[in-house]
């Protein structure tokens, strides 16, 4: 369901979402509810995406999970939605039941599989350079039993995603077996890894973070790969320079870690201290 103009839910209980959708509201639409109990309920592999111009209209509005009809008498998970609201914002309901809501445009892994493919995304649409970049920056999460790989893109992820988060349980696989020149992230981004970093390519290379990153490699975080690497930060308007070194990343490579790069390529490590956006 795309909404352009104004979508009301009118009821005197609730409202149920009896199948798996995909809600896009884009700029100037409106969500409203009107519900009198103001609760949502939504099935598994569900998505509502608002723009940075979309709105929002409800009263404490609650958003239930469901497992099987009727859904009031089999609730899962569930969040405040809140108030009424303008802005950038993301709600899903990954297949496990867990819900995930965040105060940006966010695209999230449903099942593992391909970057490029859009089975792999809850609401079935991959990102793209351009819709990201449309909406000043994405977010990317990767959740717990989903492996999300980019032997696809050919080494260079230029998407402009502000953050990037792969969940304890979920991995990120960075390049293909036979690929050679490493992996580039082209946007300065937040990257918060609880779960696994893999490194593919089995010939050499580094994982190059452009000026402007954060690094956040937290406790519970592992990097796999079957050789050791660097780890190095980069200006993205020189094209693909060898950049500055900041790290090895080996197979024992033990967290906790966190680095940032400033806007002008200074480097700040600390064993304490975690970078956001």
């Amino acid at each position: 369901m795309t909404i352009e103009g104004s979508f009301t839910i009118s009821s005197s209980a609730d409202f149920t979402f009896q199948f798996a959708i995909n809600i896009i509201i884009k700029n100037n639409g409106i969500f409203q509810d009107l519900t009198t109990n103001h609760r949502l309920f939504f099935f598994a592999g569900s998505l509502c995406t608002f723009y940075p111009q979309a709105a929002f209209v409800g009263s404490g509005t609650v958003i239930y999970q469901f497992t099987a009809l009727p859904a009031n008498a089999n609730l899962g998970a569930s969040f405040t939605l809140g108030d009424s609201f303008t802005g950038g914002y993301t709600f899903g309901i990954l297949l496990s039941g867990e819900i995930q809501h965040f105060n940006s445009i966010a695209f999230i892994a449903r099942i593992s599989g391909s970057f490029t493919d859009d089975a792999t995304w809850l609401g079935g649409l991959a990102p793209t350079v351009d819709f990201c970049n449309s909406v000043g920056g994405c977010g990317l999460y990767i959740p717990s039993g989903c492996s999300l790989l980019t032997a696809s893109l050919n080494g260079q992820l230029n998407i402009n995603f502000a953050w990037i988060t792969i969940a304890s349980g979920g991995i990120f696989s960075l390049g293909a077996l036979d690929w050679t020149g490493g992996f580039r992230f082209m946007f300065g981004f937040i990257f918060n890894i609880y779960g696994t970093l893999s490194f593919l390519p089995t010939s050499g290379g580094s994982i190059y973070l452009p000026f402007g990153c954060g690094f956040n490699f937290y406790a519970v975080a592992s990097f796999l790969s079957s050789i050791g690497i660097d780890l190095k930060g980069f200006d993205a308007s020189l094209g693909n320079v060898e950049g500055t070194f900041i790290t090895s990343l080996s197979a024992l490579f033990s967290a906790p870690y966190y680095v940032a790069v400033s806007t002008v390529g200074a480097i700040e490590i600390s064993a304490n201290r975690m970078y956001f956006i």
